[in-house]
Parts: C-alpha cells; structure tokens; sequence
C-alpha cells in the first residue's frame, strides 16, 4: 500500500509541485491514528440541576477510544 500512495505521489508531483507540497504538509499535519478500539461503560447515572435549580438524575455512559498515534504510542480518550 505504501508503494502505491508513494507512486501516485510522485505522479501528483509531476503534474504540480506545489500541489505535491501542499499535500505533503497536509499529511504530515493530519491526525493519524491506527489500531483503534471503542468501548462504551455500562449504563451510569448522575446528577445534575436544571435551569430552574431542581436537581434531576440522569443516565449517560462512557465511551473510551484508545488508539495508537502516528508516533507509535498508546493513548486513550474518554468521551461522555
């Protein structure tokens, strides 16, 4: 796969250097992320006040996406 990308790369160049340019910095730029894995928690519940001051309960869960970045270290994000 990395001789094709690399390949059309150099036809990209051929055709526009800059163009190339502005790709390459385009990727060098981008947020690559591999081997990535999603969970989601069990049910949880918390609670919270509304605009009128009364507390309520409510339900939500986790979701952790761990991945490994371009530089090959292992990291985890935690989205409610």
């Amino acid at each position: 796969m990395l001789e094709t990308i690399n390949d059309e790369f150099k036809a990209l160049y051929k055709l526009s250097p800059k163009l190339a340019g502005e790709y390459k910095e385009a990727v060098k730029n981008a947020d690559v992320r591999r081997e990535i894995v999603v969970k989601e928690t069990d049910l949880k519940q918390g609670e919270r006040f509304t605009e009128k001051g009364r507390k309520e309960t409510y339900n939500y869960y986790e979701r952790l996406i761990t991945y490994t970045d371009r530089e090959g270290n292992r990291k985890t994000q935690k989205e409610e």
